[in-house]
């Protein structure tokens, strides 16, 4: 009889050592070690790694202020640049440290709420805007897209941080004419593609058009609206309009890597003396580079098309929070840094231009590289 209950005894003691796994709340067995889900305008969206070809990407930087910067990248296999879908969440260092040197792990990343960056850490761009008019004009409005108007005939402005922006200008005549013109500027990565159209010549209702291109990757397409019901795709058309009067061209420029920017111009033939038209162009004159902040956070998003979204704007909700909920040593990266797994938590809005989206509920396990 003992022999029998000693033999029952074991197989119930091995029973219990077979049993399922046990692991933390956090985790589930065959789930992804790293991820993203949040409520994004009211939307579920969630991003695994090791799923629909996504992976986390961990990596440092040391900015110009000598602040190093730690940055998880959750993102598609197969893209590097823009890529649709996809997150990068920066943890800035708590101090400025010696170009090169290590960093005090420990303290750079702490449990606990952290603050948004309230300035950029991209560049800010000093713009010249020049505009042209048929007619004498008396009054100037400016948009610049980003808030911020001006009266001025040739204004400079400075903008802030990356973004694609649209410039509106309305301008009127003593006689009460009025004419308005708004366009597109792209201010961010080196090369940018933006554009304005050119008239070279005017000969009665024939006109010379042409364009003014900067950035971008050859070779470009063009595609011409002359605003008259015709189009062309040449680089620099002549079109003569069967009626004289005021037209609205656009033109629309994509580079060899799908880069695309559109400008507009109103203009007037020879013959048609009544028509008021405004114009304008504009040139980068000066771009410099902001200072990072110590112990804080930049949520940068990109969407379904590509467009890149910041969490840099003076408009941030005091709603918005972040707070890191774990730290944990992990495995080194690919490229053989030291890494620390961290789970978050988060809601902020981003911003790109004009344009916004409302990032809610947000958690995430990520992973950082560190020097």
């Amino acid at each position: 009889m003992k022999r029998i209950l000693t033999f029952l005894v074991v197989l119930i003691i091995l029973g219990w050592g077979c049993g399922k796994k046990k692991y933390p709340e956090s985790f589930s067995e065959n789930a992804p070690v790293f991820y993203f889900k949040a409520m994004i305008n009211s939307k579920a969206i969630e991003y695994n790694a090791g799923i629909n070809n996504y992976r986390l990407y961990s990596s440092y930087q040391q900015d110009t202020n000598n602040v190093y910067n730690l940055v998880a990248d959750l993102k598609p296999i197969d893209c590097s640049v823009n890529c649709p879908n996809s997150i990068r969440i920066q943890v800035n260092d708590y101090k400025v440290s010696a170009a090169g040197s290590s960093m005090k792990i420990d303290s750079s990343l702490r449990i606990g709420a952290y603050e948004f960056l309230s300035n950029t850490t991209g560049s800010q761009y000093e713009v010249n805007f020049n505009s042209s008019c048929n007619k004498t004009a008396e009054v100037y409005n400016w948009d610049f897209g980003d808030g911020t108007m001006s009266s001025a005939a040739n204004p400079v402005h400075v903008y802030k941080q990356d973004g694609s922006y649209q410039v509106c200008l309305q301008v009127q005549t003593k006689d009460g004419y009025v004419s308005s013109v708004c366009q597109t500027i792209n201010l961010g990565r080196q090369g940018q593609l933006n554009a304005f159209v050119r008239v070279n010549t005017i000969q009665g209702d024939t006109v010379a058009f042409d364009q003014v291109r900067v950035g971008g990757k050859t070779p470009f397409t063009y595609a011409w609206d002359f605003g008259d019901g015709t189009y062309s795709n040449a680089t620099a058309p002549t079109h003569k309009y069967r009626i004289s009067g005021s037209y609205p061209v656009s033109l629309k420029i994509k580079d060899v890597d799908g880069n695309t920017v559109k400008t507009n111009y109103n203009v007037v033939t020879q013959n048609d003396k009544s028509s008021f038209a405004v114009n304008y162009n504009m040139a980068i004159v000066k771009q410099q580079k902001n200072a990072a902040m110590p112990s804080k956070i930049l949520i940068t998003y990109t969407d379904e098309n590509g467009l890149l979204y910041s969490s840099v704007n003076p408009n941030q909700p005091g709603s918005s929070s972040f707070e890191v909920l774990e730290v944990a040593n992990y495995e080194a990266n690919e490229n053989k840094q030291s890494t620390k797994r961290l789970k978050i938590k988060f809601n902020c809005v981003v911003y790109h231009g004009n344009s916004s989206i409302t990032i809610n509920n947000a958690e995430a396990v990520i992973a950082v590289a560190y020097k």
